[in-house]
């Protein structure tokens, strides 16, 4: 019959034990979420984001000369990517603030301003926009805007636009706080509202 004994470790393998943990730990921090890559610190305007993305302070994207896709704020590439605002502002006259090339979703709090007319404060052209507790303000053509893709949008106000509040084929409503407004009286102008609560 064999007999496992449990004996005291060394202080050479407690600290060979100690230091394979701290290394599991900072290995996993860096890691968001089914192995993705960690989120970027988004400073500068015209930034592409091939993932996720988070502001640590107010990116002021105003009084820029600049064409486009330059005259964008944020430019998400990757399909799944997300915009963590944590509680800042982007401010963009020139173009879009946000701009989803696919799939992409943006998470409050936070605000999208402008500080003149045109474009939407966040549009997505194919793919699936999922914004929420976002405030937009300022005169933006639209607050929300889905050429042929669909918005699905939770806990949003949406003030002083030019025209409209959310524009859209395919749009999805939810939330006890949901304010939209536009310029005229205006409020959404949608293909098909699937579902509003």
């Amino acid at each position: 019959m064999t007999i496992f004994r449990l004996t005291a470790l060394t202080a050479s393998a407690a600290t060979i034990l100690v230091l394979v943990a701290v290394v599991a730990a900072v290995g996993m921090a860096g890691i968001t979420h089914a192995g993705r890559r960690p989120a970027v610190e988004v400073t500068e305007c015209g930034t592409l984001l091939r993932g996720d993305g988070f502001l640590s302070a107010d990116l002021d994207c105003s009084g820029r000369d600049v064409q486009w896709p330059a005259n964008v704020a944020v430019r998400m590439k990757k399909r799944g990517s997300t915009l963590d605002l944590d509680g800042f502002e982007i401010v963009n006259d020139g173009g879009h603030a946000v701009f989803c090339s696919r799939a992409c979703r943006i998470n409050g709090p936070g605000t999208l301003r402008s500080t003149a007319s045109g474009h939407a404060a966040a549009y997505t052209d194919k793919g699936h926009l999922r914004v929420s507790d976002v405030v937009v303000e300022g005169p933006w053509w639209a607050g929300f805007a889905g050429g042929k893709g669909k918005i699905t949008a939770v806990s949003i106000l949406v003030t002083g636009t030019a025209a409209l509040g959310i524009e859209g084929t395919r749009v999805v409503l939810h939330s006890d706080e949901l304010g939209i407004g536009g310029g005229d009286g205006a409020q959404a102008e949608v293909g098909r509202v699937e579902r509003a609560w």
